[in-house]
């Protein structure tokens, strides 16, 4: 089973939305975005927002999400226009200020094969989605 994940993160302040996008197969199976201020709150945890940071901390989240749609043994390839991202998802590794939220990324993660791409904003209808999902303020 082959799946994508188109993953965007956005803050201001400490005030962070995410978007995603998955396509199983080629067919888009969800859409949606999340908005939190001050924390990221979970089932089990609530994890503070880093301040300047708190981008990377939602495109971490985003992904994680639609891990939550991915089958064990896919291969996903996830999409993302924040190269420090990429690089964090193909290496599997994240600074210790991240691992909060990367671990709900290692939990979903298990017995999948995951892979990341840099795909820029403006060229892929699902990428614009996932922005759009994301977007919680208009300045």
């Amino acid at each position: 089973m082959t799946y994508e994940i188109y993953i965007k993160g956005k803050a201001d302040g400490l005030k962070a939305s995410c978007g995603v996008v998955v396509l199983k197969e080629g067919e888009q199976v969800m859409s949606n975005g999340k908005f939190f201020e001050e924390y990221i709150f979970t089932k089990s945890e609530k994890v503070p927002l880093i301040e300047y940071k708190a981008q990377f901390q939602m495109e971490l989240y985003a992904l994680a999400w639609g891990l939550t749609y991915c089958v064990d043994g896919a291969e996903i390839e996830v999409y993302s226009n924040n190269l420090a991202i990429v690089g964090w998802i193909n290496k599997w590794e994240v600074s210790e200020e991240y691992e909060p939220v990367f671990d709900f990324c290692k939990h979903w993660a298990e017995r999948k094969t995951i892979h990341a791409s840099h795909i820029k904003k403006g060229t892929n209808e699902y990428i614009d989605q996932a922005d759009t999902e994301a977007t919680f303020f208009t300045s």
